[in-house]
């Protein structure tokens, strides 16, 4: 019974939670085990079986009942977070978490009331700062969404999504250096992350520099071939390095992955022309 508890005695944390409904099922095991076997030896011992056999069906509908009845805690995220609030109403998690089903129903500002009181209750909580910062970024308060950014690097140097998305917010402010600093850090922590290859690229593009973005437009269409962006992007860089053909076929690839892309139409008929210009001289 001890081996069956241990890994629910918090000896070693799984989570952050210090309790969960999943977590009952093996403390619960042996108890079970237990009520079973009591109920076998007093069908095989009672003169009169049948009342043992109501109460015992009696004890399982009302069971059934009550796991009904909890399930519907775990139909949805909002449902699961809101209970978790209504039992413990000072849990920072399950404001976060609230926060970002509200976010994902683009409720943006009461998303932004669950972030804030998670930081009420957990001012160095990384991951409700970048949140915050993401809710705030998407309403166009850049600058509010760059301190919360900063606020979660403080507390988490490491933190790859907090990095990369202060770099984007930087970006929007035309902070261009800034921001590809950023991003150069969010890779040394999450290397094959397309978004931020992608976003590296468009920011030293826009600083003129399209070879390199060239570079980091490529990385990103090896993890995510089917981006129809980075084909277009990249072949804008390649374009103005005067590399048209190459261009060219990354306007198409443009194209078959998103056929009403109107940009890569009009860079194809451009970079065309431009090729068939070139041979005229020649």
């Amino acid at each position: 019974y001890v081996v069956v508890l241990l890994p629910v005695l918090g000896i070693v944390q799984s989570g952050p939670q210090i309790a969960a409904d999943r977590y009952t099922y093996l403390a619960g095991l042996g108890w079970a085990i237990l009520a079973g076997a009591g109920l076998l030896s007093c069908w095989q011992t009672s003169p009169a079986p049948l009342p043992i056999a109501g109460v015992a069906i009696c004890v399982v509908v009302g069971l059934g009942v009550l796991t009904w009845n909890q399930a519907q805690v775990w139909r949805d995220s909002e449902r699961l977070w809101t209970h978790a609030l209504a039992l413990d109403s000072q849990s920072s998690i399950a404001e976060n978490n609230l926060g970002v089903v509200r976010a994902d129903q683009h409720k943006l500002a009461e998303a932004i009331e669950h972030y804030q009181r998670a930081l009420q209750r957990r001012p160095d909580y990384a991951d409700a700062h970048t949140n915050l910062g993401n809710a705030l970024a998407q309403q166009g308060q850049l600058t509010e969404a760059v301190e919360h950014y900063r606020q979660a690097l403080k507390i988490k140097p490491d933190f790859g999504k907090a990095v990369s998305n202060l770099g984007s917010a930087l970006a929007r402010q035309g902070k261009l250096a800034e921001a590809s600093e950023h991003f150069q850090q969010a890779l040394q922590i999450t290397p094959d992350n397309a978004d931020v290859h992608y976003n590296l690229g468009m920011a030293l593009a826009r600083q003129g520099k399209p070879a390199e973005a060239s570079e980091h437009f490529q990385a990103a269409l090896r993890i995510n071939p089917n981006d129809a962006d980075a084909h277009y992007n990249w072949g804008t860089a390649l374009a103005q390095q005067g590399k048209l053909i190459e261009a060219s076929e990354q306007f198409r690839q443009a194209l078959r992955i998103k056929p009403d892309h109107a940009e890569a139409q009009s860079s194809l008929l451009n970079a065309l022309s431009g090729v068939g210009m070139g041979k005229k001289a020649e």
